[in-house]
């Protein structure tokens, strides 16, 4: 590569460079060293240079550039998988970016033309791809430039997402004919950039689109180029030319579907599709420990490259970070731990003096359809008479429990990602993906007042007297005076989305459930920390605390459900869900059964005391994302990821 002039020049007497890593349309990317640190450490100077010289261009340029670097600062502190933003200036109409040096190497190393990978290994490439997506999305940003040229593997095996691509629109500014500043061309590499940011248009699931387009790379060897499109519909033709399964090439055309509207919206949800999808294998007979180091399980892998193997590795890889097995006519494996597990051994829950619970049976009573996406949350009035849901097509449905019969629609601009109820039937309140909170009259529908975050809402709850509304958002917590819509206060604490919201019957204990792997137990009434549980090793998904109050229960990406003692902490028992981990749980009135809704599709009853599984229900054909009991503990309602709504009845 022909060395740049700035080369050996030092900026700001502090960042000498080095040699160059890159150049492109909008600027150059070099090697540089920090002369003011001790070691004087690598770094990373992006130079951007705009095309258009015109002067009327540099402080608009200068305010794109000063908004995205916040954006890319805020980004690199809160993930190690980005790089940190260590400093950003301008000189001479010319804007500098200096960012963390990643030591590694990019994906086109990986991914080479005429190798095709296998499934197992891009499946597992696409969900760490997706995973720090999904927090970036988390903030509404769009990377707009995902290729493998900008993903790195970092030296401990990490993928990290560099070279941002809205601050590239530095470079692709200029003067129209009627004064107003516009954009050259669309930023982002072709082949890898979808017709809506093509046109200067893109969105959230523009990145979902150039992930699926590096999936089906890997899988065919064939580049970007290469690949035909459908010339009635605009789809990618590529399935002929990979050993694929059905559920996974499925999967890859959602994500790269010619019109936006068909894709999946975000890398979350993306993520949450490529999960339901893996397989489960039941568990050994007599698993005889035995521990095998790292490289002897590579050399396994390369022996047995077979896909039913490949799938094993993925499915322990998914499971958690610690200690996984391997569940076919081989003894237990296990892997050193990148994170340890350090919440306290569980001891068994206190065997309850009545006989074990029994059910008489469960019957599916009835199926509602009349969504038109996802159904992400449920409700039911105290009264068992209305069911509430709530859906990514923006819509919230009351329905008549019993009958099943739509009553009313209300919507959101935005998915809707939350619904609570007051324990007088008189309030609903929703969250949804627009950053809004909306309360209404139950009983008509009345909009009473809408509540803001600045990031979307994730999670609500209301205190059992009505008076305190409490939601979550991408890292912070709300508490709101549900009479007047005022915030009382604003928790802070966990680092990543706080995904559900419980409150004890009392009032006087709140529980926040995060994508940081933590639950935290606060003070309701001032706002104090009790204490943060750390015993889950991936995302936590749900919380909810028994109507007796005595427990807290969460269930994880981490395949388990643990049930805690909520008074100090204390965990009383795991439940392990071989088959996938729960999006949701809930718990019947009497306190006695826990219900969970899975990953895998299905919904599982379990006996609280001690752990055993009573009953599986099946019929949804995507994984299960919220479930709700009424209060007299006869009737069941989920939700899926398949659009639909199922009401059970359950006799005992």
């Amino acid at each position: 590569m022909r060395q740049s002039p700035q080369v050996g020049k030092t900026l700001r007497n502090r960042y000498k460079i080095i040699e160059t890593l890159g150049t492109g349309g909008f600027g150059d990317t070099y090697r540089a060293v920090d002369l003011d640190l001790p070691g004087q450490p690598q770094c990373v100077v992006k130079h951007l240079k705009p095309k258009n010289l015109n002067p009327a261009i540099l402080p608009i340029a200068k305010r794109l550039f000063e908004r995205e670097a916040q954006i890319l600062f805020q980004l690199g502190s809160e993930n190690s998988q980005i790089p940190k933003l260590f400093a950003h200036f301008e000189e001479n109409g010319e804007f500098y970016l200096v960012q963390e040096f990643v030591d590694g190497y990019d994906l086109s190393k990986e991914i080479a033309p005429g190798k095709p990978l296998n499934e197992g290994v891009v499946f597992k490439l696409l969900k760490d791809i997706l995973e720090v997506l999904a927090v970036v999305h988390q903030h509404n940003v769009i990377h707009r430039d995902i290729k493998p040229q900008n993903l790195m593997r970092r030296k401990d095996g990490k993928i990290v997402l560099i070279d941002f691509g809205a601050v590239k629109q530095i470079g692709a500014m200029f003067i129209n004919a009627h004064g107003q500043t516009s954009i050259t061309v669309g930023v982002g590499t072709p082949g890898y950039m979808p017709g809506e940011q093509a046109n200067g248009r893109p969105k959230l699931c523009s990145d979902v689109y150039a992930v699926g387009i590096i999936g089906i790379q890997a899988l065919t060897g064939l580049t970007p180029q290469q690949l035909k499109q459908n010339s009635t519909t605009g789809e990618v033709i590529w399935r002929n030319f990979a050993q694929v399964s059905d559920s996974f090439a499925d999967i890859l055309d959602t994500m790269v579907r010619d019109h936006f509207s068909q894709r999946y919206q975000s890398a979350a949800l993306a993520l949450q599709a490529l999960i339901s999808t893996m397989v489960s294998l039941p568990p050994p007979p007599t698993p005889p420990s035995t521990l095998l180091p790292l490289p002897l399980m590579s050399i396994i892998y390369q022996r047995l490259n077979s896909w039913l193997f490949v799938r094993v590795i993925l499915l322990l890889s998914l499971g958690g970070y610690g200690y996984w097995q391997l569940s076919f006519n081989m003894p237990n494996v296990s892997l050193k731990p990148s994170k340890p597990d350090v919440s306290p051994k569980p001891s068994k829950l206190p065997q309850s003096p009545t006989q074990p619970i029994s059910i008489e049976s469960t019957s599916l009573v009835k199926t509602l359809i009349g969504h038109n996406d996802q159904v992400g949350s449920v409700a039911i009035s105290p009264n068992g008479q209305t069911l509430v849901s709530g859906s990514e097509d923006h819509s919230i449905k009351i329905w008549h429990l019993s009958t099943g019969t739509l009553v009313r629609t209300l919507s959101h601009s935005n998915g809707v990602t939350a619904v609570a109820i007051s324990s007088d039937g008189q309030t609903l309140v929703t969250g949804s993906r627009d950053s809004t909170i909306k309360i209404w009259h139950l009983s008509t529908g009345t909009l009473v007042r809408t509540l803001s975050h600045s990031r979307p809402v994730a999670s609500v709850a209301i205190s059992r007297d009505g008076q305190t509304l409490v939601s979550g958002s991408s890292d912070t917590i709300k508490i709101w005076k549900m009479s007047t819509g005022i915030v009382v206060r604003t928790l802070t604490g966990h680092s990543s989305w706080v995904e559900s919201l419980a409150i004890s019957r009392d009032g006087q204990t709140l529980v926040s459930g995060s994508w940081d792997n933590t639950i935290k137990i606060w003070n309701l009434s001032n706002g104090s920390l009790k204490r943060t549980i750390s015993g889950h090793c991936k995302h936590v998904f749900s919380v909810v605390i028994s109507p007796n109050g005595q427990f807290l229960i969460s269930s994880s990406l981490d395949n388990t459900i643990k049930i805690w003692n909520l008074a100090n902490g204390s965990l009383k028992s795991t439940v392990p869900d071989r088959s996938n981990y729960a999006y949701s749980v809930a718990i019947s009135p009497d306190s006695q059964l826990l219900v969970s809704g899975s990953a895998d599709n299905t919904v599982k009853i379990w006996q609280l005391s001690n752990g055993h599984l009573l009953r599986t229900l099946t019929g949804h054909s995507k994984w299960v994302q919220s479930v709700a009991i009424s209060s007299n503990g006869q009737t069941l309602v989920s939700s899926s990821a398949d659009n639909t709504i199922k009401i059970w009845r359950l006799s005992r």
